[in-house]
């Protein structure tokens, strides 16, 4: 992560220096044992290794990192964890499912379990309306544990938007470098996705990974 972290840095510094500026320190890996116990799950070294580098973003200065969904800081990822683990409480996936998404789909074939919400989804990057980007630990029949995947609120289609957080990073990276961005300045700079401006970052993974 530490090649990733030093290309993105010289990319915002260049692009966006608020959005730099609104990163906060890093984290001690340490800082993740009592929530990976909680789990009963271990999370990716290179989702660790990435917060090492930035505890996630103060979203004041500027917008989401990740073409406009907001980089979590730890503490909220525990938090936003909680607040499903409770929404969840004992019910089945079944029940879930029949009472927030009746519809709700694996648009990447049986990869993700169909469900409205799983223990072992875990945020790191949320769109402020309930809708993340997160890990998955537990995968469907064709799927990665530590798969990236789209889900909360809204996300009845879900996709995998890459086999593993590294895997994610990279891809990301490579959008920022070929130019596939929109630097939208309203009230505070935000980086999206490249074409119009106002298309939900969440919609285009749907898009742009549907064919897998």
């Amino acid at each position: 992560m530490k090649e990733i972290w030093s290309r993105l840095e010289a990319f915002l510094e260049s692009v966006s220096p608020e959005l730099h500026q609104d990163l906060r320190p890093g984290l001690a890996e340490t800082k993740w044992q009592d929530f990976e116990t909680k789990l009963g799950a271990m999370l990716p070294s290179s989702l660790k290794a990435f917060y090492a580098f930035h505890d996630g973003q103060e979203a004041t200065k500027a917008g989401g990192l990740f073409f406009g969904i907001t980089f979590l800081p730890f503490a909220e990822v525990v938090k936003q964890w909680e607040n499903w683990h409770d929404i969840i409480g004992n019910h089945t996936s079944e029940w879930l499912r029949e009472q927030y998404c009746y519809n709700c789909q694996s648009i990447t074939p049986n990869a993700i379990k169909v469900t409205y919400a799983n223990n072992l989804w875990i945020p790191f990057a949320h769109d402020w309306g309930g809708n993340h980007l997160g890990i998955d630990l537990d995968p469907d029949v064709k799927g990665t544990p530590g798969q990236v995947i789209n889900f909360g609120r809204d996300e009845d289609d879900k996709v995998v938007v890459a086999e593993s957080f590294e895997a994610f990073a990279q891809w990301f990276m490579v959008q920022l470098e070929s130019g596939n961005y929109v630097l939208d300045q309203q009230t505070k700079p935000w980086l999206l996705f490249g074409g119009k401006p106002e298309t939900h970052f969440l919609d285009i993974v749907k898009t742009l990974f549907s064919a897998r």
